[in-house]
């Protein structure tokens, strides 16, 4: 019987002891805040990374949808004088149908691309610079 009350009083006298419990927590309690904290940060930088890329899919959709972009009206007046050697509206639409206008910088219809910028001329001017 005296032996059980010497482990009971050891028992007691340890619980009384409770500030190391309470240290031992309030170090739990700060090692699941920052561990929370260091969650919250990494939900938040995986949030803003991708509402940025849903953004540059949306801009780069936008440029997939316009129309592709040409040389302002005399600089490509210059460029077909300077490079195909075209005297009439019939030899430039034939090296358009046969393929050897090979740059996205002209248009294959000068006329329509133009006059819907309300630059067009005349093929005259477009092919001689006239």
């Amino acid at each position: 019987m005296e032996t059980k009350k010497v482990c009971l009083r050891a028992t007691i006298e340890d619980s009384s002891s409770g500030s190391d419990d309470s240290d031992l927590f309030q170090a739990l309690n700060d090692d699941i805040n920052s561990d929370t904290a260091a969650i919250l940060d990494e939900i938040k930088w995986r949030s803003k990374k991708v509402e940025l890329e849903e953004e540059n899919t949306r801009r780069f959709q936008k440029t997939l949808k316009r129309k592709p972009w040409k040389l302002p009206l005399e600089e490509a007046s210059v460029w077909v004088q300077k490079n195909l050697g075209v005297d009439t509206k019939e030899e430039y639409l034939d090296l358009v149908a046969n393929g050897n206008l090979r740059t996205p910088y002209i248009p294959k219809d000068p006329e329509r691309y133009y006059t819907e910028n309300g630059t067009w001329i005349s093929w005259d001017h477009f092919l001689h610079g006239k």
